[in-house]
């Protein structure tokens, strides 16, 4: 019986010594914030986004040139666009 209780008492040590290392550990890891992430367009970002927008406008304007008011297709056909060089073209960004 006396075996049996200091087995009981032992596990019940160990089990607090792990619950209190846990949570030094917790403590430890909740004393720094988390590094924030930079989710802001820089100008790089705004260009690439621009000159994406005016791609598909480009392609748009294509498409709407080549489309037939008689013909209700649901897919697109697909055509060769025009070459148009976007690198050296810059757009206001609002």
């Amino acid at each position: 019986m006396v075996a049996r209780d200091a087995a009981h008492e032992a596990a019940r040590q160990a089990a607090k010594e792990a619950r209190r290392e846990r949570r030094r550990k917790e403590g430890h890891r909740t004393k720094h914030p988390p590094v924030p992430l930079n989710t802001f367009w820089d100008q790089d970002d705004q260009e690439f986004i621009a000159r994406k927008n005016m791609q598909r406008n480009q392609r748009r304007l294509h498409a709407m040139q080549e489309r037939d008011e008689t013909d209700d297709t649901l897919y697109e056909i697909p055509m060769r666009m025009p070459e148009v060089d976007f690198t050296r073209q810059t757009a206001i960004v609002a």
